[in-house]
């Protein structure tokens, strides 16, 4: 409880013991017994003894419990009363304080218009009152700094939003109200993954866990154990996030949280679905349509209904499939709502395409055109739609070799890609990237696929999928393999390397929304040969040797050099940043206002973090950077011969990191 609050009033309950509604009542708030705050609220109203001034302050406090509960209307209509209380219009404190709840309501409501002309009307109240001697001026001060957030984050502003939610989070750290406190933190959270920073959002979801766990909010660990949980799928950590979301879930039930026991439920059984443990799956998907149907909830019904068809066709349980369809058909024909109608579509076009053959493919392809081109979009649906569409196409063109079926191909991949992009859903982005890259591969465009791939490396990097990274340049080293010798290979070879494309773009259809849960291998070391750094007119400015082989002036040496200036202007002009030589891999880092080229063999993805890993130590050694600039300038190699301590030192960092 926050000590500060004035409190409401106490009640003598004999033995000089005295009962502080106030404390009762932010507890049950913090443990989001919602419900029972207004019951509790309610028989104050009735108690001839509580002041009208503390009457007053338990209303403005219901009107937060009745936001929780989405009472909307309810919770407006009294703050609109209270307003217009004289005692209320002339104290701006407690005037700003009813206008902050009122504009939490209308966040709520998605009315963004009257959201910010109420917010507006908080912030003057406050100014006119402002003490900074009253610690309960910071907190409301505290809340207008989160709702200003809240409304740019709305607005698409994201940069503005994050900025308000971290001043948000440090006032709360001053004002140690414990609830507000793991809110900003679970605010912070939440903005660092929109902008595509997992690691960030990670931290600072696990801080807001943590603090809701020491208070008890259900609530709270409810909603941060999903976030953090679609956080871990991404990064392919099924695991943990089912140990988020099962905790979650044990909460939910003994606090009966019907609405997170429903929500843990589905995701938990998707995440199972996606580990490919489909009786578990099951379970936990009928347990969230049992809470649904119990509810009469048909839009959460229908929601769920999908990927418990998608388990069923999994298990080749076609009839009990078309019994689910039957149910979302019984929805729909009684209900005008758009996205329920697409999940009828999708459900029909999942079971069309098992049956797999031709008319049924028609008809399903029929249904997620229809889905795609709707404009209410509803982006799970959306992209199950455009996603089982690419596998029809796929289809298509294994049977007919019509390659002129790839121009719709990447129509639908450039779909998936915005939808991505808008809805910063990293690993289906980067998987589609993928995907045409493979495509361009059965195109003998190697050029085109290799920029692909190597925007797909760096967007999970950037995002910070190491799994995914990993798995990508792994692929990446075979394509360089491939590559290098792809003028010797016979018309037969050919063929047979296009169509091992199309059942990789086919398992990888069927896999999108299913990232394995696999660890990477430490063991997949490189082998390093040279360092170099250089101009980028490709002068030499420094180079440090690895193997025997690769010295200075060795016939070998002497011929790269040659070679190397090609690669160069790949890196300069069109970000080529791993490429092939013979048998060695190349990987290009800029370095202040020189270039550094690292020669290996063996796993590209070691070294691509060993060579971030560089950079890094680098910018820490002011007097290297200092020669470096002054050889670059004079245009003279600096010989590592005379820079014994730091060629100790590469030699150590090179082949010890990892």
């Amino acid at each position: 409880m926050n000590k500060q609050n004035i409190p409401l009033e106490c009640k003598d309950i004999g033995c000089g013991k005295k009962v502080d509604y106030n404390e009762i009542l932010d507890k049950l708030f913090q443990k989001s017994n919602f419900r029972e705050g207004i019951e509790l609220i309610e028989k104050l109203k009735l108690d001839s003894s509580v002041s009208q001034t503390i009457q007053t302050r338990i209303q403005i406090k219901k009107i937060k419990f009745l936001e929780k509960l989405e009472k909307y209307s309810e919770a407006l209509v009294i703050a609109e009363n209270l307003l217009n209380l004289p005692a209320i219009a002339s104290n701006p404190k407690l005037r700003a304080q009813v206008l902050i709840e009122r504009a939490k309501v209308l966040f709520s409501t998605g009315d963004m218009t009257n959201c910010l002309i109420t917010i507006k009307m908080a912030e003057l109240n406050l100014i006119s009152y402002r003490n900074d001697r009253d610690p309960e001026s910071n907190e409301l001060m505290a809340m207008l700094i989160l709702l200003r957030g809240g409304y740019n984050w709305h607005n698409g502003e994201l940069k503005n939003a994050l900025y308000y939610f971290k001043l948000n989070l440090e006032l709360q750290k001053e004002i140690q109200n414990p609830l507000d406190l793991a809110h900003a933190y679970n605010n912070v959270g939440v903005l660092y993954n929109a902008t595509g920073d997992l690691t960030s959002a990670l931290k600072y979801l696990k801080n807001a866990y943590q603090k809701y766990d020491q208070i008890g909010s259900t609530r709270g660990l409810s909603k941060t154990g999903n976030n953090i949980g679609a956080i871990l799928i991404q990064l392919g950590k099924l695991d943990e996030a089912l140990y988020y979301m099962k905790k979650s879930l044990d909460k939910d039930i003994i606090e009966s949280y019907i609405d997170g026991i429903r929500v843990a439920s589905h995701n938990i059984g998707e995440v199972y679905w996606h580990k490919g443990e489909f009786q578990m799956a099951l379970a936990y998907l009928k347990q969230s349509l049992d809470l649904c149907s119990k509810l009469k909830d048909n839009f959460h019904i229908t929601e769920t209904l999908i990927p418990l068809i998608a388990v069923s066709l999994e298990l080749n349980h076609i009839t009990k499939a078309e019994a689910y369809l039957t149910r979302i058909k019984e929805i729909e024909k009684q209900s005008k709502n758009a996205v329920i109608h697409q999940r009828f579509l999708l459900a029909n076009s999942l079971i069309l395409i098992q049956k797999n053959d031709k008319i049924h493919l028609e008809q399903a392809e029929a249904y997620l055109k229809e889905i795609i081109q709707d404009k209410i979009r509803y982006h799970d649906i959306s992209m199950m739609a455009v996603i089982h569409l690419c596998r029809i196409q796929i289809k298509q063109m294994e049977r007919t070799n019509n390659l002129s079926i790839m121009t719709d191909l990447n129509e639908n991949l450039e779909f998936i890609i915005d939808n991505c992009l808008e809805s910063h859903s990293h690993s289906l982005l980067i998987h589609s990237y993928l995907i045409k890259a493979r495509l361009s591969m059965i195109n003998l465009n190697f050029a085109h696929s290799q920029k692909l791939f190597l925007e797909a490396k760096n967007k999970a990097h950037t995002y910070g999928l190491n799994r995914l990274e990993h798995e990508i340049c792994l692929e990446y080293d075979r394509f360089l393999l491939n590559s290098a010798f792809w003028k010797w290979n016979s018309h037969d070879e050919i063929e047979h390397y296009k169509k091992s494309q199309i059942n990789q773009i086919k398992l990888q259809l069927e896999s999108f929304f299913a990232p394995k849960n696999t660890q990477i291998n430490d063991l997949n070391k490189e082998d390093p040969y040279a360092l170099i750094f250089l101009k980028k007119n490709g002068n030499f400015l420094l180079t440090k040797e690895f193997n025997p082989e690769w010295k200075e002036n060795s016939l070998a040496f002497d011929i790269f050099k040659l070679n190397l200036n090609t690669k160069l202007q790949q890196f300069l002009f069109d970000s080529i940043d791993l490429a092939k030589y013979e048998e060695f891999n190349l990987i290009f880092r800029e370095f202040k206002e020189v270039i550094i080229c690292y020669v290996f063999k063996g796993s590209s993805y070691s070294a691509s973090r060993k060579m971030d890993s560089l950079i890094t130590k680098l910018n820490e050694k002011q007097i290297f950077i200092s020669k470096l600039s002054k050889a670059s300038s004079e245009n003279k190699p600096i010989y590592m011969a005379r820079e014994q301590f730091f060629s100790q030192w590469l030699q150590r960092f090179i082949t010890t990191s990892t």
